[in-house]
């Protein structure tokens, strides 16, 4: 199963794993059925029905598993969102009292590039010194930075209880080569893009985006960007919120290992410390502990191993675990339930890590064991 809000690369030869987290406002529901309890237990659907019955009986079924909340990405048809179903989704989950999270684009719009494709930003590569094209949406144009916070405006307006910005929340340390950002580094430093005053040098795999030295004007190149993504967060909340107050925004964060904050900025262009300040109220992450198994051809054992790592790196960050949502993988990549014993561990992990709230990652036609999920869902 294809985790499509977590990208996780493992490099054993410098152990260090790489985690992609959704951290997400908090989220206080929209509706009269809201549920009460504050932990998150969840479900995160790969695939929902479009049939209204066929949706209401798989809501029903999770609510009678144990869940508050299902997570889902709203379905998008030539690049606009399905609006009836989206309504139904909203409808139904509200109905019996689950919270609705739904996970949007941002960078990766690929509908806003397609009507807009110099909105498209550009990449330096290291190897051949050339510019390519990203597929991701570049933040230095301003009329793009309010096309991506209108879509967030526009799903908020249905009364869904949180937004998570997707995991293309981010910029690359090579990315950001469109006019106007190289227009406002020039601006900033005073002198043209040099890669050689920016990037240094070239490494092997493994390192910051395959940057090993870092030029002198790394970090100069690094604020623009870190702004940049500052400046479409309070954007997409300032929108969101003027269609719904009550809505919260969600944000990803990404760390390796025991990453530093400045790491963080270099590499993804995070400002650890700003995104802290915000005062941001759960942490959404997913770990394809099974994918990563099949990727590195690991033991059972090794991706247990790993799996641990992931959850106790990524735990360290949360001051309060009950903030926090864990998603676990339940089926392989040919849609196969795992056995019930692997899920059973892994959440046990996960729970052992502070309590944070736990999400299933399911398919519409995946079933588990009610008193498992039961089990899993009650706290302490």
């Amino acid at each position: 199963m294809k985790a499509s809000f977590l990208r996780i690369v493992i490099d054993f030869i410098k152990p260090a794993v790489l985690i992609s987290a959704l951290v997400v406002c908090g989220l206080t529901g929209s509706a009269s059925a809201e549920p009460s309890a504050s932990m998150i237990n969840a479900f995160f659907l790969n695939t929902a029905p479009t049939d209204y019955v066929q949706l209401e009986k798989l809501f029903l079924a999770l609510k009678k598993d144990g869940a508050n909340t299902i997570i889902l990405k709203p379905e998008f048809k030539q690049g606009r969102i399905n609006r009836p179903l989206l309504t139904n989704e909203v409808f139904i989950a509200h109905q019996f009292g689950l919270r609705l999270f739904l996970i949007l684009p941002t960078r990766g719009n690929g509908a806003l590039l397609a009507d807009h494709p110099d909105w498209e930003d550009l990449r330096y590569e290291l190897k051949s010194g050339s510019l390519q094209r990203t597929g991701r949406v570049d933040l230095f144009q301003q009329q793009a930075v309010q096309a991506v916070s209108a879509l967030y405006k526009d799903v908020a307006a249905y009364s869904v209880d949180g937004i998570l910005l997707s995991e293309d929340f981010y910029y690359g340390a090579t990315e950001g080569m469109s006019s106007p950002a190289l227009a406002a580094y020039k601006r900033i430093t005073g002198t043209s893009f040099d890669e050689r005053d920016v990037f240094g040098k070239a490494a092997a795999a493994g390192k910051i985006q395959d940057v090993e030295e870092l030029g002198v004007r790394f970090w100069n190149w690094t604020e623009l960007k870190k702004d940049a993504l500052l400046n479409l967060f309070r954007a997409i909340v300032k929108a969101a919120w003027s269609a719904n107050p009550k809505v919260k925004i969600g944000i990803p964060l990404h760390v390796e290992g025991l990453i530093t904050p400045k790491d963080e900025l270099a590499r993804f262009g995070y400002d650890m410390n700003r995104f802290r300040r915000m005062n941001v109220d759960y942490y959404w992450m997913a770990v394809p502990h099974r994918d990563i198994r099949a990727q590195q051809d690991l033991s059972y054992n090794k991706s247990m191993e790993i799996l641990s790592r992931i959850v106790n790196a990524a735990t360290t960050i949360m001051k309060d675990q009950s903030r926090s949502i864990i998603a676990v993988q339940t089926t392989d990549q040919s849609g196969k339930i795992l056995p019930l014993s692997e899920i059973e561990e892994a959440t046990g992990m996960i729970k052992q890590a502070g309590e944070p709230g736990i999400a299933f990652m399911i398919n519409a036609d995946t079933t588990l064991p009610a008193e498992f999920t039961q089990k899993t869902f009650r706290r302490k």
